[in-house]
């Protein structure tokens, strides 16, 4: 009876220990149960698994659980968990691009909406992603006041460029 409630509940901790008490009671648990109770610790193992990688900032462990299916089990996640194996996924291009310190493969790979949080990202990289957003928004402010022929506008973005930007333009 127990068995039959959890399972109507679609409780997973209260199936896999009513299955435990009737196996230890010598009572044989039916085959719906038994495929209930597989599918409950998966759900259970996978939850355990998606918990312990967010609590840990883990990228690599959640992209491996959302790549391995494993999260297919839970169904729909939370919006904030969600978000945070979005950002996994998303992490392992925009971390290529950082290291390829390349100002527009880094602007290319940032997703301001998967990052908009304080803390999301670790601070080397914000102030990596940041120096390359503002050379970028650099060079094109040097391209406009050369297409309008603007050398005073030209002369005040050079003398204030962020960092190696005049390495940046063509």
């Amino acid at each position: 009876a127990a068995i039959e409630r959890a399972m109507r509940r679609k409780d997973d901790d209260g199936l896999v220990a009513a299955v435990a008490e009737a196996e230890r009671a010598g009572v044989a648990p039916s085959t719906e149960a038994r495929t209930a109770v597989r599918a409950a610790r998966q759900r259970i193992a996978a939850r355990m698994a998606l918990r312990e990688a967010i609590s840990r900032g883990d990228y690599y462990g959640l992209a491996s659980l959302a790549c391995s299916g494993s999260l297919g089990c839970l169904g729909r996640l939370e919006p904030a968990q969600a978000r945070a194996v979005e950002r996994a996924l998303a992490w392992a291009a925009l971390e290529r691009a950082l290291v390829s310190d390349d100002d527009v493969a880094i602007g290319a790979a940032f997703n301001p909406e998967l990052w908009r949080e304080e803390g999301s990202l670790p601070p080397a990289a914000r102030q990596r992603l940041d120096l390359a957003r503002s050379r970028i928004r650099w060079v094109e402010d040097v391209r406009a006041a050369l297409r309008r022929r603007d050398g005073i506008a030209l002369r005040r973005l050079l003398e204030h460029s962020p960092p190696d930007a005049e390495t940046h333009l063509t």
